[in-house]
């Protein structure tokens, strides 16, 4: 993983995800079944990290708020996005952790693959409080 340095607000723009059903595949070994990441998936996350990786993003530390605009022709059903998407993110160090989102807002748009903003809402939480 990159050293990111912190920062409040990310915006990256990546192809589209593939969709949460295309992450995994069954496969048998012996007498016991088990999920293995489909071509699919590894082509993608590794399109997508080198795109991310090349638009040097910062780290949202703590809490956080996930926009994902996915473009219209992506033919995704679009709530299948998120699951590639919040991964990618993590294994690349934009987040600490994807349990740590707060909102995530998924929109079809007129965007080139997919649109990702990540905002800080720390400071959100601390003042509610």
């Amino acid at each position: 993983m990159i050293g990111r340095a912190p920062c409040q607000f990310v915006a990256l723009n990546l192809p589209s995800p593939v969709s949460t059903n295309d992450i995994w595949r069954p496969v048998k070994r012996g007498n016991h079944a088990s999920m293995v990441r489909t071509s699919t998936y590894n082509a993608w996350v590794a399109e997508a990290g080198y795109m991310l990786n090349s638009q040097h993003p910062g780290i949202v530390e703590g809490p956080y708020a996930l926009t994902i605009k996915v473009e219209w022709s992506s033919g995704l059903d679009i709530d299948n996005c998120i699951k590639a998407t919040s991964d990618l993110l993590q294994a690349h160090g934009v987040i600490e952790n994807d349990k740590l989102a707060q909102k995530i807002t998924v929109e079809r748009a007129a965007v080139k693959g997919m649109t990702i903003m990540v905002a800080s809402t720390r400071e959100v939480i601390a003042s509610e409080a």
